[in-house]
């Protein structure tokens, strides 16, 4: 794990000192718009009946932090870069500090990115841990105390973009640490990815690319699981006409996963997409065919999407059935909305997916999140949120998940007090309840009291 972390913080080191430097000499320059400079201080009062989740015999704790940030901006006409420093005050002294860090230039014919987070946060048996895709991990904790920390970095570089030939590089690396935890059931993990891409312009009335990508990841786990990927893609997209977009691929990928250097699963053979998108002038439809390939072998998925556009809001909807070779198969779909009244907003967003997990068997992970706030004068407003998110096992690939569902509910009231100030307050409900350890739950009342202040406007 130390190396893999080293390499991951070597990349950033190369990278931080030169995009410094470049941003110190472009912000110097008189027709730039100034760096925005902002520090962000709250203090944070909550008094909760379980926070530990503890299934039997949970006790109650209150607890006190002042938390800060403090953010950096310096925004002209083809370059952003942002700059943030998190962190919180307690009993224990600093906790929960958090670096981000991003950067984006355009030119004329080329671009570039840059993002690095760095995180050290205390456990929290609540919420899941995520993974690089965004997806959850279906081995979190479920009973421990201490630190996880994580990097994650992100390059990004692209040449030729207006030209009939351009060239895309896409370099990704994950780190997380659970050494300062005592849970055993968790280990040390990291994943590093390529990609190069391709692109030929204005082909048979189109756009072809030509990918190569590598991914690795690894487990510090008793057989110290590693797991390879290599893929080559052929894709074509063009327009059939003034509202329909076609996107065609069609590639070779070989996927295994090794145990103590020895393979213990492998599958190399063909993937690929066919996807139709059609814009009905009050929104867009989908329809798409994608068939992937990991270590067990190939998965296929059929999904057909709609999005519109409201007098006030949006709405997005997608369907789709996915299924591995000789498994049986999954629904699975996304649904988001929003909608902004005269003195309200409501925002729903759901989804059901299936995902491979770190032991290979599929995992179905489905999130529910519904926002509604109201705004009781120009100073005053209401909010309510519920949020559940769902980890199963869906029964294949000989692997058994520990299933977990969580659920939230929170009330707030803030005010508004004067032009930098603010006042939070409300209750929050949680219960987690998982298959190993059965049902916990935790009633919360909190308090905030918050300003920002502008050091640089």
């Amino acid at each position: 794990m130390t190396r893999a972390r080293g390499a991951v913080l070597g990349l950033a080191g190369l990278c931080v000192p030169a995009l410094a430097a470049t941003v110190l000499a472009q912000t110097l320059r008189a027709e730039d718009v100034p760096p925005r400079l902002s520090f962000d201080l709250s203090a944070n009062l909550r008094q909760a009946s379980n926070p530990d989740l503890v299934v039997t015999g949970g006790a109650s704790d209150t607890t006190a932090a002042l938390r800060f940030g403090l953010n950096y901006a310096a925004v002209t006409r083809d370059q952003d870069f942002r700059l943030g420093l998190t962190g919180a005050l307690d009993g224990t002294g600093l906790t929960d500090p958090r670096v981000t860090l991003s950067y984006d230039r355009k030119g004329a014919t080329s671009a570039l990115g840059f993002d690095l987070t760095l995180t050290d946060d205390p456990v929290d048996l609540f919420e899941p841990q995520v993974q690089p895709d965004g997806s959850l991990s279906y081995g979190d904790l479920a009973a421990a105390s201490g630190r996880i920390k994580t990097t994650n970095a992100a390059l990004s570089l692209q040449t030729g973009t207006t030209g009939p030939l351009g060239f895309d590089l896409e370099a990704r690396a994950f780190d997380r640490d659970y050494s300062q935890t005592n849970d055993p059931s968790v280990y040390d993990s990291a994943s590093q990815s390529l990609r190069l891409t391709a692109h030929l312009r204005n082909v048979a009335g189109g756009e072809i690319s030509l990918g190569l990508g590598a991914q690795t990841a690894r487990q510090d786990d008793l057989v110290q699981t590693r797991r390879e990927s290599r893929s080559l893609t052929l894709s074509y997209g063009r327009a059939l006409d003034g509202a329909t977009q076609l996107q065609a691929s069609l590639g070779m990928t070989r996927a295994e996963t090794t145990e103590l250097g020895q393979t213990a699963a492998a599958s190399t053979g063909l993937t690929g997409a066919l996807g139709l998108k059609r814009d009905l002038g009050n929104g867009t439809a989908e329809l798409g065919f994608e068939l992937t390939r990991d270590a067990r072998g190939p998965r296929s998925a059929l999904r057909f999407g709609r999005s519109l556009k409201l007098a006030s809001g949006e709405f997005a909807a997608e369907l789709g059935f996915g299924a591995r070779q000789g498994e049986g198969g999954a629904a699975t779909g996304r649904l988001s909305w929003t909608q902004d009244l005269a003195s309200d907003r409501i925002s729903v967003a759901l989804s059901r997916q299936v995902v491979a997990s770190e032991t290979d068997a599929d995992s179905l992970q489905s999130s529910l999140r519904a926002d509604w706030s109201h705004d009781l004068a120009e100073t005053r407003r209401l909010g309510l949120t519920y949020s559940l998110s769902a980890i199963e096992g869906t029964g294949e690939g000989g692997a058994t998940i520990d299933g977990v569902t969580r659920q939230s509910l929170r009330a707030s009231f803030a005010q508004d007090l004067g032009r930098d100030w603010a006042l939070t307050t409300g209750v929050e409900l949680r219960q987690s309840d998982r298959d190993s350890t059965g049902k916990a739950e935790d009633q919360a009342i909190f308090l905030t009291l918050a300003r920002r202040f502008v050091l640089l406007p």
